[in-house]
């Protein structure tokens, strides 16, 4: 059961929901059974028809398909560990509602996009499967049903692009400068990623839980 606490006084109060101790339970297993799916998801990622594959597995970094939901998986982990010990830290839950924003990208992609010119059948079977639909799916529900701990401003919300937009900045700079050497691309790509979400947690210092909700 859902319920509502107040944290401070007047206008500075904010809204927190908190929820029972079986709901958290419940919570903490779905958030690892998120992680641990996303974690041995991307090990397949190593696995070809020869053999296991270090450069393949790595490689596969470049895609934000992979870099989403590996971040909605960390997010999703750090949050079981933040309910075990009592209660979810703001910036903490802000990273979660970017990582679901970033994991919603990936399934609208593919529903709308590569689904139609590439067929549903190849974006939508093995690996594929778990990142383009499953996980994203479960993220999704768990965010907009079971973490809305805060209200969420509207400025608030548009933080959500900050990483598909540094992506897409990052990957249109590769493809214009013609760097096709993939550990060059991966570093690249995976360099802009960490720096926006450096950004990011500096950026949450500065930003407080608002009264409004959208």
């Amino acid at each position: 059961r859902l319920s509502m606490r107040y944290n401070g006084k007047g206008r500075a109060a904010r809204k927190v929901k908190s929820i029972d101790r079986e709901d958290t339970g419940m919570l903490v297993f779905a958030e690892l059974l998120l992680f641990v799916a996303a974690a041995l998801t991307y090990l397949r990622c190593f696995k070809t028809e020869e053999g296991w594959d270090a450069k393949v597995g790595l490689g596969a970094l470049r895609y934000f398909t992979l870099l989403s939901n590996l971040f909605s998986a960390f997010t999703a982990l750090a949050t079981a560990i933040a309910l075990l010990r009592g209660s979810v830290p703001f910036p903490l839950w802000l990273c979660r509602c970017v990582s679901v924003a970033s994991v919603t990208v990936t399934l609208l992609t593919v529903l709308f996009f590569l689904g139609p010119a590439l067929g549903y059948k190849s974006q939508l079977t093995g690996v594929n499967l778990f990142f383009h639909l499953l996980l994203p799916l479960l993220a999704i529900v768990l965010f907009c049903f079971f973490e809305r701990f805060y209200p969420l401003s509207l400025p608030q919300s548009l933080l959500g692009i900050t990483p598909v937009t540094v992506y897409g900045l990052v990957y249109l700079f590769t493809y214009i400068t013609k760097w096709d050497v993939i550990w060059s691309r991966v570093l690249i790509l995976e360099t802009g990623y960490i720096y926006a979400f450096i950004a990011f947690l500096l950026l949450t210092n500065k930003i407080k839980p608002t009264d409004q909700t959208t």
